[in-house]
């Protein structure tokens, strides 16, 4: 089991994952929460067909992201997505978190609602402005209509927390800034 888990969260677009990318660059072991999710998708597949039906389905039979977030915000249908995959996520992610030695790192954004937080020495917050957040999904091509609804959800999802870290600024000079308060938590 890992001696200390640290829970990197926030909001979509607040800088969690530049962050996680870039303690993985300094040697620390990194659990992406949104990857096994992504993986869980297809894993999960006849249950979100049978909650969403076909029309989530690209080409190949598989489970097209894009489409599955649209029928989501057109049918108000988070809630009910959520329900399939966070009890998978959280099986996952405690057996994660029992593998690894050491510190590791959980890049999270829902740590209440899939219930990972009791396993975290820490929950460090990554906080960014909501029109930066939005900006910064934009450029990743995530839907706004989408991006909104996931915010709006996020929003009361982060009251807790041992640390905060404001990403308002130059990413290298919160990078730094971050890098620098997470080293101070008594690792």
């Amino acid at each position: 089991m890992a001696d200390k888990v640290i829970c990197l969260t926030g909001s979509a677009g607040s800088g969690k994952t530049t962050l996680a990318r870039f303690l993985k660059s300094r040697g620390y072991s990194i659990i992406d929460a949104d990857e096994i999710a992504h993986k869980l998708l297809n894993k999960l597949k006849g249950s979100i067909i049978r909650a969403f039906g076909q029309r989530v389905l690209d080409e190949q039979g598989r489970i097209d992201r894009k489409k599955l977030g649209e029928v989501i915000v057109q049918e108000d249908k988070l809630e009910k997505l959520e329900s399939i995959i966070h009890p998978h996520l959280k099986r996952q992610l405690v057996s994660l978190i029992k593998e690894y030695k050491g510190t590791v790192f959980l890049d999270i954004a829902i740590p209440f609602k899939v219930g990972i937080d009791r396993y975290c020495n820490f929950i460090v917050l990554i906080d960014t402005d909501r029109d930066r957040a939005l900006q910064r999904l934009k450029m990743r091509g995530v839907n706004i209509e989408f991006a909104q609804i996931i915010l709006n959800r996020q929003a009361n999802e982060y009251s807790r927390y041992d640390l905060l870290i404001k990403n308002n600024t130059d990413k290298e000079v919160f990078l730094k800034e971050a890098f620098n308060a997470i080293m101070n938590l008594e690792l």
